[in-house]
């Protein structure tokens, strides 16, 4: 309907205007797309050419570029401003219909200004969508916006890895920041701990010379019940010394000894003596448990900021600049040497003598007892001497067969045999020796098995 209308008024106007008045329309419109665009062309010329790039410096090449965009902004605004105009002349053609019009000459030039107008826009429609309009200035203008278009992309690829270097150094900065800052906090504790350490290992060694000299001179230690281990762990002084408290760390079995002596002096202070060993380990064990915490800590914040440097885009151009963010660098040149230090494991100044990850609490720092039983020693082939079998054998053939008889499964009254006799050429090794019960062993005799 809106197009037949168009259609119907601009063919009516084109019968009913003379040629003259088709003329002047058709000047008029001419003159407006004229004044229209060379007026937008030469406005943003002579703003390039007033700006302070152009005016004491004029620049031919980039003058060229200001002309080829103001050429285009011309045809731009132009075709913008037909299209508004074109508005009342639809309203005209269409809405009014040419019958309800009664037109002076004047009318008529102006109505017909209109429809050039219109035909001038859809004509602009099809140029513009079809990038037909030559530009005149496009051949000259082509290279340099080129070139424009090269440096820009290199400024933008510049100011993105200016961008993330300074992302990165930040997220580094942070990352040691937040390393640095806790080993600040933590420095007064750390101090604490390594002049506690020594005093502590001193004392402790102390108290365990008073009470192994207190052991030898009233205790027979004995090999261990079960097992025959040598070595006992003093784990008690009760009774006012009478009696010790003992502990089998190969199979685990606890005893109480009494004294060899009818009266034993001293012993309620060396009861005492006891008590104090353990609440000097304890202190110890308190302050391992708080280094053991700062030390996981650090560690955790050392491996974040570690990570976070390989993660870091453009990592070397960064560590160029400050070397400090490097973690080697900063690791040999940090001023915080003394205090990281006293977390090394290796360290005299360090508790980690409180440390033993096979046991709680740590059965490395009891008391550590020899039996003080006599050999049992048999005849040999040789020298009328059987050899001893040595404690790691004896260990080994405990944990192989389970602290138990190989042939019944009992585990009271253990006793270590040789499949082979000694009387018939066995050895004292540890696929020659086996676990049995009291019972079994006598069934067994010198029997090979």
């Amino acid at each position: 309907m809106v197009i037949a209308g168009i259609i119907t008024g601009t063919v009516t106007w084109f019968e009913e205007a003379s040629y003259q008045e088709i003329f002047y329309s058709l000047v008029f419109f001419i003159l407006y797309q004229t004044f229209v665009f060379y007026g937008i062309f030469y406005f943003f010329t002579y703003i390039s050419a007033k700006s302070p790039t152009w005016k004491n410096q004029p620049v031919p090449k980039e003058l060229v570029l200001k002309k080829y965009e103001a050429f285009e902004a011309g045809i731009d605004f132009s075709w913008f401003l037909s299209i508004i105009f074109c508005i009342p002349g639809i309203i005209f053609l269409f809405f009014l219909g040419w019958e309800d019009l009664e037109l002076t000459s004047h009318g008529m030039i102006i109505y017909g200004f209109f429809i050039f107008l219109l035909i001038g826009t859809i004509v602009y429609t099809y140029f513009q969508t079809s990038d037909y309009i030559p530009n005149p200035y496009k051949d000259e203008a082509e290279p340099i916006i080129e070139k424009k278009g090269k440096e820009e992309a290199l400024r933008l690829e510049k100011k993105e890895k200016e961008d993330e270097i300074k992302y990165g150094t930040s997220n580094l900065i942070g990352y040691k920041e937040k390393y640095t800052d806790y080993l600040e906090e933590s420095k007064k504790d750390l101090d604490k701990i390594s002049e506690m350490a020594p005093i502590l290992k001193r004392k402790i060694s102390e108290k365990g010379k008073y009470l192994r000299k207190f052991i030898k001179t009233y205790f027979d230690i004995p090999k261990c019940k079960k097992c025959f281990a040598d070595y006992l762990y003093l784990f008690d002084i009760i009774n006012n010394g009478n009696v010790i408290h003992l502990h089998c760390k190969t199979c685990q079995k606890q005893f109480y000894l009494p004294s060899n002596h009818d009266e034993v002096i001293d012993g309620d202070k060396h009861f005492k003596y006891m008590e104090e060993y353990w609440e000097l380990l304890n202190e110890g064990y308190k302050y391992y448990r708080e280094w053991l915490g700062i030390e996981d800590e650090c560690t955790e914040l050392w491996d974040d900021y570690c990570s976070e440097t390989e993660d870091t885009s453009f990592f070397q151009e960064i560590i160029d600049k400050d070397k400090s963010l490097d973690p080697d660098y900063f690791k040999s040149h940090k001023q915080l040497d003394k205090t990281i230090k006293q977390l090394d494991k290796t360290s005299d100044s360090t508790i980690t003598f409180m440390w033993d990850d096979n046991y709680d609490p740590p059965l490395s720092n009891f008391i550590r007892l020899k039996s003080t039983e006599e050999k049992v020693e048999n005849k040999s082939n040789k020298k009328g001497k059987r050899e001893r079998m040595s404690q790691d054998i004896l260990d080994k053939v405990w944990n192989r067969d389970g602290g138990k008889c190989v042939k019944c499964g009992s585990n009271e009254k253990l006793e270590f045999d040789h499949m082979i006799p000694v009387s018939k050429g066995g050895a004292n090794t540890y696929r020659n020796i086996q676990l049995l019960c009291e019972p079994c062993n006598r069934k067994k005799s010198a029997k090979i098995g």
